[in-house]
C-alpha cells in the first residue's frame, strides 16, 4: 500500500482526529493533566506507577488539591469574563463555552462545585459578578472593582483637596485678624501725621512764562454755515443708563442656594467636571460658593465667573436672578432660541394670570426640585 493509501485510511483520519481538539472528559486525568484517546488509554494510565504515586499525594491531603484545582478554575474563568466580555451581561454558559476551549484548562469537576450554577451562585455571593437569574438561564456581569477603587481614590483626593483649602484660608484668616488686632492696639499708627507734611496754602502769586510759539499754520478761511448741528441731550442719556444698568447687572452677584448651575472652568482637575451640572449647597460669601457636582457627589468651591446658569425646558421651574424682578420664582412657558428670551409665569397667587414676555435667558437659572 502505497503512502498515499495509508494517510487517507480510515485508521489514519480517526487518528489526525483524536490528535487535535478536545477529548472525551471521562478519558482525562487532572492530577496527571493527561488526556487520553480512548478507554483503553486511559486504564493504562491509571494502572501506571505515575498516576498510583499522584493518587497516594491526593490521598494524603485532599482538600489541598480540590482548593488548588477551584483556584485556578475560578481565576481563569473570570479572566475569560473580564476580557472577552468586559462588564457586559452575558449567558454564564457562554462564558463556560468560551472557557474550556484552552485544552489545558481545569475541569469542574475535579473542583469544589459539582454544577455550574452551583459556581455561578458562589461568584455571586462572593462579590465577583452580578448574577440573575432568567428562564433562559443564568446571566451575570463581571464587577470591577478597580474601576471602582480608581473612582474612589479619585474622591478620596478632592476630598483632602478640599479640606487643605479649607486649612490654608483659615490659617490665612486667623493671620488677617491678628494682623488687624496688632495695628489697632499700636498707639503710633493712630497719631495724626507731622504738620510738615500738610500743605498750607500762602499769599504768594503763581507766575507761568511762556514763550510764543516760533510755528505758524496757515488756516484757510471757511465760510461760515451755521452753527453745528448736535445731538440733543435728552437722546443720549437713556442709552448711557441702559449700558450702565446691563454692566451692573452682569457684576452683580446672582449666587443662590438651590440652584442648578453648570462648571465651566476647564482648568478644574484637568477638565474633569467641565461642563458637568450641579447644585449650589452653601453661598459663602458673594461671589463664591459650594457646588454639589450632580451624578458625582461631589462637592466643589468654586467662583461665580466658573459657573452659568442652567435654562430649563418649558414647564420647569427658575428663579429670576437678575432685573428688576430678582429673587422672583416662576414657571417657563415656551423658551425663544433666535431671540434668546423666555416666557415666565411667576408663582405669585395675588395675580395668577401675570405673564413676563421677552425676558433674556441670562437672567433666569434652574432651581432644584
Amino acid at each position: 500500500m502505497g503512502k498515499s493509501e495509508g494517510f487517507l485510511t480510515p485508521k489514519a483520519i480517526s487518528k489526525r482526529i483524536k490528535a487535535k481538539g478536545l477529548q472525551r472528559l471521562r478519558w482525562y486525568c487532572q492530577l496527571c493533566q493527561k488526556q487520553c484517546r480512548d478507554e483503553n488509554g486511559f486504564k493504562c494510565h491509571t494502572e501506571s506507577e505515575s498516576h498510583q504515586r499522584m493518587m497516594l499525594l491526593f490521598a494524603d491531603a485532599p482538600g489541598r488539591f480540590v482548593g488548588q484545582y477551584s483556584t485556578e478554575f475560578r481565576n481563569a474563568f473570570l479572566d475569560v469574563l473580564k476580557h472577552r466580555f468586559g462588564t457586559k451581561k452575558v449567558h454564564a454558559n457562554v462564558v463556560y463555552q468560551e472557557y474550556i476551549k484552552d485544552r489545558d484548562h481545569v475541569h469542574m469537576n475535579s473542583t469544589r462545585w459539582a454544577t455550574l450554577k452551583g459556581f455561578v451562585a458562589y461568584l455571586g455571593r462572593e462579590g465577583f459578578c452580578e448574577v440573575e437569574e432568567t428562564e433562559q438561564g443564568f446571566f451575570i456581569r463581571y464587577i470591577d472593582k478597580q474601576a471602582a477603587e480608581r473612582f474612589e481614590r479619585a474622591r478620596k483626593i478632592e476630598r483632602e483637596r478640599l479640606r487643605e483649602e479649607q486649612r490654608q484660608e483659615e490659617i490665612i484668616k486667623k493671620q488677617r485678624e491678628e494682623a488687624l488686632k496688632k495695628e489697632s492696639d499700636n498707639p503710633e499708627r493712630n497719631k495724626p501725621p507731622p504738620e510738615s507734611l500738610y500743605y498750607r496754602p500762602t499769599d504768594k502769586k503763581i507766575t507761568l512764562s511762556l514763550k510764543p510759539s516760533q510755528t505758524r499754520v496757515n488756516v484757510e478761511k471757511v465760510e461760515d454755515s451755521g452753527p453745528p448741528v448736535s445731538q440733543p441731550l435728552d437722546e443720549k442719556e437713556p442709552q448711557g443708563e441702559s449700558l450702565e444698568q446691563v454692566d451692573s447687572s452682569r457684576e452683580a452677584s446672582w449666587l443662590e442656594e438651590n440652584l442648578v448651575v453648570r462648571v465651566m472652568n476647564r482648568e478644574l482637575e484637568d477638565g474633569y467636571y467641565y461642563k458637568r451640572k450641579g447644585v449650589i449647597r452653601e453661598v459663602l460669601d458673594a461671589f463664591v460658593a459650594d457646588v454639589e457636582i450632580l451624578q458625582l457627589g461631589d462637592l466643589v468651591r468654586l467662583d461665580q465667573d466658573d459657573l452659568e446658569p442652567v435654562i430649563p425646558q418649558p414647564g420647569g421651574v427658575v428663579r429670576v436672578i437678575r432685573g428688576e424682578n430678582k429673587g422672583m420664582n416662576a414657571t417657563v412657558l415656551s423658551l425663544d432660541i433666535e431671540r434668546k428670551s423666555v416666557s415666565l409665569k411667576p408663582d405669585t397667587e395675588q395675580n395668577s394670570s401675570l405673564v413676563l414676555n421677552d425676558v433674556p435667558l441670562h437672567y433666569i437659572c434652574k432651581r432644584a426640585q
